[in-house]
């Protein structure tokens, strides 16, 4: 672009790029500040001097330097690196016109408004934190409390004459006159008593339904920083239980009703009926009923079971939804308890939250109301099938849970209760003195290279087991030894006839597995309940 030298009014080319940078002008030795476009004003920063006009012979200079550069004059049109490019014109055939300009200086009037801006913040952070608020007197002696848009009329000093005769009953206006549970010190200089009225007050607070008083506790609290946090998880997990127990009065109210969804019913019917087919096929020695189509067979039975696993699953899902799970307040009391769990969660110093679902919090308030189903009851032939379900949720707990149990023998017999409790039968129980027998006996096995029910003793399966002290009644031993591998060995005892109904024997309801390299045992027995 093309600017005039406000001196000396030298025209002079510039890259728009160096505008708002300091400039020079070698004709007048002007120094200002280059504007960011052609009309716009100049601010001189050193006044140059008018040259005398020349001839036209004579040019004037061909350049403009920035303060930044250092070197010689660049050539007419030649731009000098990090510098603006000024050209000038050869001749001039005029005098200049020499405007006044002012330097601009800062206002004091700037200063101050900075300075009240700043106090003014102060003074509204020491509002927000101590807890008091602005007081607007009236004529009638009556002051009204402004504060988020709340009106709040309080009585008159001399109204409270009958308090102030009974000393013992005066409480810190501060806190029954404000909306925070208690005085929070503005300075760790300042002395901090958590007292009872504070702890009342705190208790107060949580249990409201207003979210601005709940959370008005939260902020307090957490400017207290760590010596209260002990503290304060205390105060919520007291209102925390509390909230609990009315989770499950709501719970209980509902299951008292007795009334079973349409969407149990069906998908308990559904289940039902693929399970009964399916158990069928599987108690079937089809090697010996159908020698020619077994195979067949085992395609039509392996189709069959997996519908079977399918359908149950959709029909715990539908049993494991808490009937009023819907309603409104039974929703507002599962969002109570998860703010509150996050509270917990900081105050215990964890930096992972992650709500519970509403299953496991209704499992935790029947439990901490002292009850031990885990859904809500139904009747009749679905309150039986409810009944293997629940025991069979203790039993996959009771096998997870094991110290002595190997994760092979847990995935083991995990496979064979996975399709035992899809057919509608019991889950299998880890009995450790079954364990010991099967590992005995493969380990013998394997050492001594034999492969027999019958131990090289003579001895049979039940003996072991009573040996190693078992005393339930032993139904049925499984071997293998081709591989160490467990999906192996149940695959071959799956599509074994007799050792498949050993495995989904409706006497059964223990279990003990062992493995010495290839060798696999599996004995089954029944224990009392």
């Amino acid at each position: 672009m093309q600017i005039h030298c406000p001196i000396c009014s030298t025209s002079i080319d510039v890259s728009q790029d160096h505008a708002g940078h300091k400039g020079r002008c070698l004709n007048c030795s002007t120094k200002f500040i280059i504007p960011e476009d052609p009309d716009g004003n100049i601010e001189i920063l050193e006044r140059g001097e008018t040259p005398q006009v020349q001839s036209g012979t004579d040019s004037p200079a061909e350049s403009m330097e920035g303060d930044d550069v250092v070197g010689s004059a660049p050539a007419l049109n030649a731009p000098v690196l990090n510098a603006p490019a000024l050209n000038a014109p050869a001749t001039r055939t005029y005098t200049a016109v020499r405007p006044r300009y002012q330097k601009k200086s800062g206002s004091p009037m700037g200063f101050l408004f900075i300075v009240v801006l700043i106090l003014a913040a102060g003074a509204g952070l020491y509002f927000h934190l101590s807890g008091k608020k602005i007081t607007i007197s009236e004529n009638n002696g009556k002051t009204v409390d402004q504060k988020a848009d709340k009106k709040v009329l309080k009585v008159p000093a001399k109204v409270t004459e009958e308090k102030v005769q009974n000393p013992d009953q005066v409480t810190d206006p501060d806190l029954t006159e404000s909306a925070v549970p208690f005085k929070v010190p503005l300075s760790d200089e300042e002395d901090f008593e958590f007292t009872d009225e504070a702890r009342a007050r705190s208790l107060e607070f949580l249990s409201s339904t207003d979210q601005e008083k709940r959370e008005s506790v939260y902020t307090a609290f957490r400017s207290l920083g760590d010596n209260y946090k002990e503290t304060y998880e205390g105060l919520l997990t007291k209102i925390r239980n509390k909230h609990l127990l009315s989770l499950n009065e709501k719970s209980s109210a509902i299951k008292k009703a007795q009334v079973v969804p349409d969407d149990i019913k069906n998908a308990y019917q559904e289940w039902k009926s693929v399970a009964t087919a399916g158990l069928k096929l599987v108690m079937t020695k089809w090697r010996e009923s159908s020698p020619d189509e077994y195979k067949a067979k085992y395609l039509e039975m392996d189709k069959i079971v997996k519908n079977a696993e399918s359908l149950y699953g959709v029909m715990v899902k539908a049993m494991e939804v808490p009937q009023g799970s819907d309603d409104e307040s039974f929703q507002e009391l599962i969002d109570l308890i998860s703010e509150l769990d996050y509270e917990i969660a900081w105050s215990l110093g964890e930096d992972d939250f992650s709500a519970s679902g509403i299953n496991d919090l209704l499992n935790e308030a029947k439990s901490l109301a002292g009850e031990k189903d885990l859904v809500d009851s139904l009747s009749g032939e679905l309150g039986e099938m409810q009944s293997i379900y629940l025991d069979n949720v203790e039993i996959e707990n009771h096998n997870n849970k094991l110290n002595w149990g190997t994760s092979a023998y847990k995935k083991l017999v995990q496979q064979i209760n996975n399709r035992r409790i899809s057919l509608g039968l019991g889950a299998l129980r880890l009995d450790q003195t079954l364990t010991m027998a099967s590992e005995v006996h493969s380990g013998d096995m394997h050492f001594q290279n034999y492969y027999s029910h019958r131990s090289a003793d003579g001895t049979t399966y039940a003996e072991r087991a009573k040996s190693a002290g078992f005393n339930g009644k032993s139904t049925g031993e499984c071997l293998f030894r081709s591989s160490a591998d467990p999906d192996a060995a149940y695959k071959a005892w799956w599509y074994n006839d007799s050792q498949r109904l050993i495995l989904f024997s409706t006497n059964s309801n223990a279990v003990g597995v062992g493995n010495a390299q290839n060798y696999w045992t599996l004995n089954t027995g029944q224990t009392s309940k």
